[in-house]
């Protein structure tokens, strides 16, 4: 009798698994992650995120005197430094970063106590919009440029000032 050396049926078995694996890793992300967000590609809006986003910008540029534009710089501010290694790589941990963005390091991320006001509802309409459309793709000029820096004084180099807001990188 004659033996025949034939591995192709563990080859089409090792293939599959091999396959699997890769979709597995190709599709894995941490819980919670939305998937391309800061690419512009998101598969879903994170309320949480939104609401985080939102809140800061009502909170540094939510006012009638702040521009569309300078509310989306204010947003690209707090995104590039979720991307830069300098700061903390969450939203939320760059807004509540000790130093940065009022008491929020102490209180977390609370909307303004005049964000409840019937006279601001257009305003935080418009911070959700912002955020919206930050967190879909739409940005600023600031985008990519490695702006970190936002306050009513300027700071940092190459710094460009918007409706009483600078920013800088």
């Amino acid at each position: 009798m004659k033996r025949h050396n034939d591995f192709s049926g563990g080859l089409y078995i090792l293939l599959v698994i091999l396959v699997a694996v890769i979709i597995l890793f190709a599709v894995a992300q941490p819980a919670g992650a939305v998937r391309c967000r800061l690419e512009g590609k998101p598969e879903a809006l994170d309320p949480v995120t939104v609401e985080l986003l939102a809140c800061l910008i009502y909170s540094e540029a939510g006012g009638d005197a702040c521009s569309d534009a300078c509310r989306m710089m204010v947003g690209d501010v707090a995104l590039t430094r979720e991307l830069d290694p300098r700061f903390p790589d969450t939203l939320e941990a760059v807004l509540t970063a000790p130093g940065q963005y009022g008491t929020w390091s102490r209180s977390g991320v609370v909307w303004p106590a005049r964000a409840s006001l019937p006279q601001e509802r257009a305003a935080v309409r418009r911070a959700y919009a912002t955020a919206r459309k930050l967190l879909s793709g739409e940005h600023s000029e600031l985008w990519g440029l490695g702006y970190v820096w936002e306050a009513e004084f300027p700071q940092g180099r190459d710094v460009i000032e918007e409706t009483g807001l600078y920013f800088g990188r």
